[in-house]
C-alpha cells in the first residue's frame, strides 16, 4: 500500500518512467524583444540572472540582470555610463556577480550584487567574476602585478587571493565547489595559444589535460563529487568531456556533425551545454552516458529554437538561449522539470559556525514527510526501504519535518564554534518516496 506522502507525489507529479530521460516545460523569460538577451545561471530559489539590452540606442549596452522566481525583473546595472553589463551567476542567497565595461575611463570589470547594492570588485587592473558560491566567495581572473590574468578567489569581505597559472601565463577560473575546489583553464606558455582545463585542490594545481591528439581544454564547471566538465580539442572543434575525481578524462556522447562544450552539471549527473550541427548550435542535456537534444525533450516548443543551456541547478532546472519561432534575436528561458525534478538543500545560512543557522529544502511534495541529514565526513549511510540507496554521510544526525504548501521545509540547527572550519554535509530523503537531493557541502567560517 501506498504511503500517504508517495500517494500525494503521485497525484500532484506526472511520473518519468524508469530509463526515459526526463521532459520539461518552457518559461520564456520576460524582457525587450528587439535585442539579445539569454539566461546564464539559475539557483536552487528558480531565481535566473543574465543579460539583456533594453535597446537604449544601439544592440550594444547590454545590461546585467535576476529574473525573480516570484516574476520580477531587476536591472542590475541600470544608467547610461556603461556599454556592456553580464550577470553571470547567483547562490541562493541572491547574491549575483558578473561583468561591466564602462563608457569612459571609470573602474569596469567583476562586480557583485548584494542586498540591492552594486560594487566592483577590488584589483590591480581589469578582473572578471565568473562564480559566487553559497558562502560568498568568488572565483574569476585578475590582473596580476605583471599583467597577467591569473584565477582569483575574493572573499566576501572583498579581500581576494591570486593563484599564478602555468608557466606564468595567462588563467582564468570558473567555478568553485563545496569543498573549495577552483577550476578553470591556464595558458601552458607565456606565448603559446594552448590553453589546458586545471583544478586547484587542497593547495595543489593539476593539470587535467586533454583528450588524446587534441591540444587544448577548458574546464568550466565541477561538483561536490568532484566530477569536472567542459571541452577538449583543437579550438573550434571542441569536443564536450567530463573528469572524473581522479582526474580520468571521458569524453561525452556526441551529437549532431560538428563539436560540442559542456558548460555546467549537478550532482545528480545531469550535464547541460551545446552540440552542433548543420543548422548551427543546439541544447544538449547529457545524462547516464547519453546525450539528447534538449528540444526534444521540451513540452510547448512552438517551433522555438533551444540554441545554449547553460547552467542546470540541483533541482534539474535549465536556463539558456533560444530562437524565436518567427526569427529574430536570442532570447532567454528556463526549463522545468515536468515530474518535478529533485528536491534540494539550501544552507547552512548564515554559513558560520556558532549558532543557530537554518537549513532550507525546496522541492518537495506539499505535506510530505523529509528527513534531514547532517554531519561532517562523507560516508555511506543505508536508507531503510529504499533499495540501494544511501546517504552520502557517516554517522549523520537526522531530523523530521513536513513540506509546506509550497513544497519546502525549515530546519533551525544549532551548529557549535568547535566545528568552524570544517565542512559541513547536508543530504535529505522525502520518506515514502525515496526522492533524495544531492549532497550539499558547505565549509563553515
Amino acid at each position: 500500500m501506498l504511503s500517504p506522502a508517495c500517494l500525494l507525489l503521485s497525484l500532484v507529479l506526472p511520473q518519468v518512467s524508469a530509463g526515459a530521460p526526463p521532459r520539461y516545460r518552457l518559461i520564456e523569460l520576460p524582457g525587450p524583444d528587439l535585442w539579445p538577451s539569454t539566461a546564464h545561471d539559475v539557483n536552487e530559489r528558480r531565481d535566473v540572472v543574465g543579460t539583456f539590452d533594453p535597446g537604449e540606442d544601439a544592440p550594444i549596452g547590454t545590461h546585467a540582470v535576476l529574473w525573480g522566481a516570484d516574476g520580477s525583473l531587476t536591472d542590475l546595472t541600470p544608467g547610461t555610463n556603461h556599454w556592456f553589463g553580464r550577470a553571470r551567476s547567483i547562490n541562493n542567497a541572491g547574491v549575483v556577480v558578473g561583468d561591466v565595461a564602462t563608457r569612459d575611463a571609470a573602474p569596469e570589470g567583476g562586480f557583485r550584487w548584494r542586498d540591492g547594492v552594486f560594487e566592483f570588485l577590488p584589483t590591480r587592473f581589469q578582473m572578471s567574476a565568473r562564480h559566487v558560491d553559497e558562502r560568498g566567495y568568488i572565483a574569476g581572473n585578475a590582473h596580476s602585478a605583471s599583467f597577467q590574468f591569473e584565477p582569483t578567489i575574493w572573499a566576501p569581505d572583498l579581500s581576494y587571493q591570486q593563484h599564478p597559472a602555468f608557466a606564468g601565463a595567462d588563467g582564468a577560473a570558473e567555478d568553485l565547489n563545496g569543498w573549495g575546489d577552483l577550476v578553470g583553464a591556464d595558458m601552458l606558455t607565456p606565448t603559446g595559444n594552448f590553453w589546458h582545463a586545471f583544478d586547484l585542490r587542497d593547495g595543489v594545481l593539476r593539470d587535467l589535460g586533454t583528450l588524446p591528439g587534441h591540444t587544448s581544454s577548458f574546464a568550466f564547471a565541477t561538483s561536490v563529487r568532484r566530477v569536472t566538465v567542459g571541452s577538449s580539442g583543437p579550438v573550434l572543434a571542441e569536443r564536450a568531456v567530463r573528469w572524473l575525481a581522479d582526474g580520468t578524462i571521458e569524453p561525452l556522447a556526441r551529437l549532431g556533425s560538428g563539436g560540442s562544450m559542456a558548460l555546467d552539471l549537478n550532482d545528480h549527473g545531469e550535464i547541460v551545454g551545446y552540440s552542433t550541427g548543420p543548422a548551427g548550435l543546439f541544447a544538449t542535456l547529457w545524462l547516464d552516458g547519453a546525450g539528447y537534444a534538449l528540444d526534444d525533450l521540451v513540452d510547448g516548443l512552438a517551433g522555438r529554437e533551444l540554441v545554449q543551456a547553460e547552467s542546470i541547478n540541483e533541482r534539474g532546472d535549465i536556463v539558456g538561449s533560444f530562437t524565436p519561432a518567427a526569427g529574430g534575436f536570442l532570447r532567454p528561458y528556463l526549463a522545468l522539470r515536468v515530474d518535478g525534478g529533485h528536491p534540494a538543500v539550501i544552507g547552512p545560512t548564515p554559513a558560520l559556525a556558532g549558532g543557530t543557522r537554518t537549513f532550507e529544502l525546496v522541492g518537495l511534495t506539499p505535506g510530505g514527510v523529509v528527513a534531514l541529514y547532517l554531519g561532517l565526513q562523507p560516508g555511506s549511510t543505508a536508507l531503510a526501504g529504499c533499495g540501494a540507496a544511501t546517504i552520502e554521510i557517516k554517522h549523520p544526525r537526522v531530523l523530521y519535518g513536513v513540506a509546506d504548501v509550497g513544497g519546502s521545509a525549515r530546519f533551525e540547527v544549532p551548529i557549535p564554534a568547535v566545528v568552524r572550519g570544517k565542512h559541513v554535509l547536508a543530504q535529505a530523503l522525502e520518506l515514502g518516496r525515496c526522492r533524495r537531493t544531492s549532497l550539499s557541502v558547505t565549509r563553515l567560517d
